[in-house]
């Protein structure tokens, strides 16, 4: 499992998987601060891409999002016409931006 997870790592990113970070963060913190950061109602709209209805990702996904919905802050929600939005797409790795990243 550990090697799994090593061979996720992305070198050319932060700690592997965090994209937009060029040196390392305050090790005191493990968030950013500010309304500029946080998506607009907690509402984080997303889209599936087609290529995870291809691996039977669709169930899973669905079922972490009722997880999200039940313990947590966070609504994800389908996107409609949001600029800003999750893009969830099967590829290789596992990265994000760290906050709500506009542009």
């Amino acid at each position: 499992e550990e090697e799994a997870r090593l061979a996720l790592r992305n070198p050319d990113l932060y700690d592997g998987d965090i994209a937009g970070i060029n040196g390392p963060l305050d090790a005191d913190r493990n968030a950013f601060v500010g309304d500029a950061y946080r998506w607009p109602n907690a509402d984080d709209p997303y889209v599936v891409d087609d290529s995870l209805s291809l691996i039977d990702a669709l169930e899973p996904i669905n079922k972490a999002n009722a997880d999200y919905h039940a313990n947590t802050c966070f609504r994800f929600v389908k996107r409609t016409n949001e600029n800003y939005y999750i893009n969830l797409f099967y590829g290789y790795g596992c990265y994000s931006y760290v906050g709500y990243i506009i542009g």
